[in-house]
């Protein structure tokens, strides 16, 4: 971002303080929202020197048919790759900037990883849209609370509570078309099912659930020729999820879960500008196994909870091999276990301290034509205390901390957050500003694979800086909120397609922007939201990344009816493609989404319809690769 640029983002988040000083009688705001991720337990929003986004069961709702992908990507600053591709189309995590490793997600506040994943990052494509509550969105380092990885953010994740009836039970199934822009295909290519029953007995508490999703619309690949017809790609997702707890008397409670996924999907091969992508033997199957244990100790002064579970991740890839001319299989494990005991304590009225102490094992293995790994030579731990002070007091407040990482193979390395922020006196405005460093070792895979790996890399560090404000008018009728950052990564850890491996890049990378928020609810039945992303990133961080991006929605709902409509637009993108790699510009888009929702049956029968894309444009994702058209879907949801 030049000087001009800065100085006018400066002037618009200037201005806009300047119009949410109007008298108030209160300093309440959107902001008595609960919120939890910048501190691991609730508080109230205003009491936040963050802008945390917040997807509710509401939104979720309301977005019924949609991925949790499709979801994340219209919140400011995060764009999802692939969400609009085909089902089974691997994602990117794109958040300020930034690349998958370096945004953490959290599920019922335990991280999700795959050790034996590139990048460990946990797959969205797993995740179903019906088994979750509610989300956060912490942007910026965030390693004092949430640990290596967390450089551009946090995604945390709550999953769904039992009900408070003794027994409750919502299933629904929905069926669309699956199609790409100016095909006509209405029979039904994506079905999807859910089922989920729970209930709350005196103490005790329960919950299970069972969703299904099977996609067979049209090719990961776009054609390339005229004449070329390429194969479907298939995908079949299953989620199994089952939580059960107790609470005994005020202060202690139990949770524990588990959690079966399956994933399988056709794939095609990377786009090389000189012959087809397309391919019918390509197939990837991905099992993945979560248990976790959550107790609660609540007392005078404050709350201590342990968040304790495992991962089991078992990937098995076959993918044909134009050299040979046969298919080479490749199987992955990743196991981890993570334990993490934090506690609140209460010092005063305006001070508390939140400390904790977290364990994280991760080890992989692996079969290829290229060569083996074990468990035992792939493996790292970490052992990491950490604390940070937050003070509200007349209007200032801070929050601030550090954290040792220690590392089994990296020795320990400090990380520090300082987050102060102010509540102008007699307005709704709240200011803040943050300077935040974050840490992020190699991946298993990074380091040890027999054909990319690099043992002698070394871990990437990230700091981030931060301006912001947040404000509501009109008597809570518009919030506003603005964001300016910048991002400096060092020794970035990047992938060569002229040596195929990963390396250390030399020197520093940036990332600059700014975010803009918005929201206007006039009336009950009627309300606005968009928000604004901008990004100014050095070369090595631009792949996928546009500079510009925008989302809406316009909601209405009266009695039994609701409806939205979507929008958003995406920049033009740099992608790269072959070996070693040939830029190319991938054009700006933009598409619209309308979504409606009747209730038959007041609580207990829903009817619901959507038609994405609904005018149906060509736009691309990823060089070489396909994307939805206008698709519609129907689906009914039954309550009792």
């Amino acid at each position: 971002m030049n000087n001009k640029t800065w100085n006018q983002a400066l002037w618009l988040l200037v201005t806009g303080a300047c119009m949410a000083q109007a008298p108030t009688q209160t300093r309440t705001e959107t902001l008595d929202e609960v919120v939890v991720s910048d501190t691991k337990f609730l508080q109230q929003r205003e009491k936040s020197g963050k802008v945390i986004d917040v997807i509710k069961a509401d939104d979720l709702s309301a977005w019924r048919g949609q991925s949790v992908a499709q979801v994340l990507s219209s919140v400011a600053g995060l764009e999802i790759n692939g969400n609009q591709s085909a089902p089974g189309k691997n994602l990117g995590y794109y958040l300020r900037g930034g690349r998958n490793r370096q945004a953490v997600i959290y599920l019922d506040g335990m991280p999700v990883t795959d050790p034996s994943g590139i990048n460990v990052e946990y797959d969205l494509r797993l995740l179903a849209a019906d088994q979750v509550e509610r989300i956060e969105i912490l942007k910026g380092a965030s390693s004092t609370l949430y640990g290596s990885g967390a450089a551009t953010g946090v995604i945390n994740i709550t999953l769904k509570n039992p009900s408070k009836k003794a027994l409750a039970f919502v299933g629904s199934v929905s069926f669309g078309t699956l199609t790409t822009a100016k095909t006509a295909n209405y029979r039904p290519g994506d079905t999807r099912q859910n089922m989920q029953l729970s209930g709350s007995t005196g103490k005790w508490h329960y919950l299970a659930t069972l969703n299904t999703q099977q996609a067979n619309g049209f090719s990961e690949a776009v054609p390339f020729s005229p004449t070329e017809t390429p194969e479907a790609d298939r995908m079949a997702r299953t989620n199994a999820l089952v939580k059960t707890g107790f609470t005994a008397g005020k202060h202690f409670s139990l949770q524990l879960l588990g959690t079966a996924d399956r994933l399988l999907n056709a794939f095609d091969d990377t786009y090389n500008g000189v012959s087809t992508s397309d391919n019918p033997y390509n197939m990837s199957y991905i099992n993945q196994y979560r248990v976790g244990i959550n107790p609660r100790w609540q007392h005078k002064k404050g709350e201590i909870v342990l968040a304790m579970g495992g991962t089991n991740t078992q990937r098995t890839v076959h993918q044909w091999n134009s050299y040979s001319s046969a298919v080479d299989t490749y199987r992955y494990v990743g196991r981890q276990t993570s334990a993490d005991l934090y506690a609140k304590h209460t010092l005063n009225k305006a001070l508390y301290v939140v400390g904790g102490l977290q364990y994280q094992f991760m080890d992989m293995s692996s079969d290829s034509p290229y060569g083996n790994m074990l468990h035992k030579q792939s493996r790292f731990i970490l052992a990491d205390p950490y604390a940070t002070f937050v003070a509200d007091y007349k209007g200032f407040g801070l929050n601030a901390g550090g954290r040792l990482n220690t590392h089994s193979l990296y020795g320990q390395n400090w990380v520090y957050n300082i987050n102060p922020f102010y509540h102008v006196p007699n307005t709704t405005l709240k200011v803040m500003a943050s300077l935040s460093t974050a840490y992020i070792t190699p991946s298993l895979y990074q380091l040890f694979d027999a054909y990319s790996g690099n043992a002698d890399l070394a871990p990437e560090r990230n700091r981030t800086v931060e301006l912001g404000a947040e404000a509501t008018l009109a008597q809570k009728k518009i919030q506003l909120t603005a964001v300016l950052f910048q991002r400096e990564e060092n020794q970035s850890i990047l992938y060569s397609d002229a040596t195929y491996r990963y390396y250390n890049a030399d020197g520093i990378n940036k990332a600059k922007g700014m975010e803009v928020g918005f929201r206007f609810q006039p009336t009950a039945q009627w309300s606005l939201q968009a928000n604004y992303t901008f990004n100014e990133l050095d070369e090595a961080l631009q792949r996928l990344n546009p500079k510009h991006k925008f989302n809406g929605r316009l909601a209405w709902a009266r009695g039994r009816w609701s409806s939205q409509w979507q929008w958003q637009y995406v920049d033009k993108r740099m992608d790269l493609y072959g070996y070693p790699g040939t830029s190319v510009s991938l054009d700006a888009y933009k598409i619209n989404h309308l979504m409606g929702q009747y209730e038959l049956l007041p609580g207990r029968c829903r009817v619901f319809a959507q038609v994405t894309n609904v005018f149906d444009e060509t736009f691309t994702e990823v060089i070489g690769y396909a994307t939805q058209g206008r698709n519609y879907r129907l689906g009914l949801q039954l309550t009792w």
